[in-house]
């Protein structure tokens, strides 16, 4: 479909509101696209939602994308980018809500980007939000695993190791120095690291400039699991 090739071409050059209007354009225009075209609407969404100023409109359009998201996976269950959409922005709209629901959403999130790379394991930012989400929750610190053992009856599980499987993959596919920067940060932390791709971690930040591939890492470290 042109319009796909086309779509995605932008995103990889972050051309945001250009694409977001084309593809609002599209779904007036066209009945026939489907899960392909619900869920690069999501993904829009998701990036204006990054680049909005205010709270009131980056929450509004953080909704509207997991809408979107959601009936992609409605419409094609197997569909990997609309499992991968759907756990991203429900962490985007987590960081909207109280903790006990957002530590609600820390389970449906880890479920649908374990479909997702199950789907598209070749997908580096499935990896790199994967990682996002096993960091985090291994950071939770004694507080909060308590309230979510009082409501949930045990937290969410991972380690810093498992953080680090996913970054060492995401940087296989895609390096960039925000994965840089967060494999040597979690390298330190983790158990059964050694020192030398610790030592390993540190020199790629000081080897990988800065480049448009950071913004991705930027949005999704926006992920809010509590």
């Amino acid at each position: 479909e042109p319009l796909f090739l086309a779509a995605d071409a932008m995103h990889e050059e972050f051309v945001v509101k250009p694409l977001y209007d084309k593809l609002e354009e599209a779904a007036k225009e066209r009945t026939d696209l489907g899960a392909e075209l619900l869920w690069r609407r999501a993904r829009c969404h998701y990036e204006m939602a990054t680049q909005a100023r205010s709270p009131a409109e980056q929450k509004a359009l953080a909704q509207k994308g997991l809408q979107l998201a959601k009936q992609a996976l409605a419409a094609d269950p197997e569909n990997g980018y609309a499992h991968k959409w759907v756990g991203i922005l429900l962490g985007r709209v987590a960081s909207f809500l109280p903790p006990n629901l957002k530590m609600a959403n820390a389970f449906i999130i880890r479920e649908r980007l374990d479909e997702a790379v199950a789907r598209l394991p070749e997908d580096a930012s499935v990896h790199l939000a994967l990682g996002e989400w096993c960091a985090k929750v291994a950071s939770l610190n004694l507080v909060e695993r308590f309230f979510s053992s009082v409501v949930f009856g045990e937290p969410p599980s991972t380690t810093f190791d498992e953080a680090l499987v996913h970054y060492r993959r995401a940087w296989e596919l895609r390096p960039s120095r925000y994965l840089a920067d967060k494999g040597a940060e979690v390298a330190s932390r983790a158990e059964s690291v050694s020192e030398q791709e610790v030592s390993e971690w540190k020199q790629r930040r000081i080897d990988t400039p800065p480049g448009p591939r950071d913004m991705v890492g930027a949005t999704l470290r926006e992920m809010s699991v509590i």
